[in-house]
């Protein structure tokens, strides 16, 4: 996925990959300088993510809170059944972030 800033009047920020791990993601980047526009963040799923033998991968979007200068990103495992034949594993994404112009 590529960032074009002509079509949605946008400036990308930053981004962080979070690779595939075993434990809960709970994180806060902090000192985003959100300027300028309205804040955003979205995630890609990475390519050729491996899963460690012992491990289930299913990806499904953390929880994304945006603050006045920092986004907090934590691990939404409502709705996955406790029987998937493995521990599920957390990750696999890259956090994109930005500002909308308008």
């Amino acid at each position: 996925m590529r960032f074009d800033h002509n079509v949605i009047m946008s400036r990308q920020l930053g981004w962080r990959d979070f690779p595939v791990r075993r434990e809960a993601i709970n994180e806060r980047i902090h000192g985003i300088h959100f300027n300028g526009g309205t804040p955003f963040a979205y995630c890609t799923l990475m390519n050729h993510v491996v899963v460690p033998k012992g491990l289930v991968f299913s990806f499904r979007p953390p929880v994304i809170n945006i603050g006045p200068d920092f986004i907090h990103v934590c691990s939404d495992r409502s709705g996955y059944p406790d029987d998937l034949g493995g521990h599920l594993c957390e990750g696999g994404f890259t956090l994109h972030w930005g500002v909308y112009y308008g």
